[in-house]
């Protein structure tokens, strides 16, 4: 698919990488909640099947790349990744929580 500039726009796998992997997180916030005291912030993603999280990521050609072109700089960065989106992820839950 391509946008109106010109640019092409990657949409397998989009939906899949939103309910079937969680990797992308889906949320919204409703002030009029914040307004009653209420916690505003929503998470409507479930938790991430973190062990699929390589797979995942190695179906993006950059990640995929680096593997091939630096295999023991990608492995660490790899690492460094889930870790953050592990992170990322308990951010957004805690928000939820709050």
């Amino acid at each position: 698919m391509l946008n109106g500039s010109g640019l092409q726009i990657q949409t397998n796998g989009t939906v899949s990488n939103i309910r079937g992997v969680g990797y992308w997180h889906l949320w919204h916030f409703n002030p009029a909640e914040e307004d009653e005291g209420k916690n505003g912030f929503h998470l409507d993603s479930k938790e991430p099947d973190w062990s699929k999280f390589r797979d995942f990521i190695m179906g993006e050609v950059r990640y995929n790349s680096l593997m091939k072109t630096f295999p023991q700089e990608a492995e660490e960065l790899f690492v460094a990744t889930e870790r953050n989106a592990k992170l990322r992820y308990e951010g957004y839950k805690k928000l939820s929580e709050m």
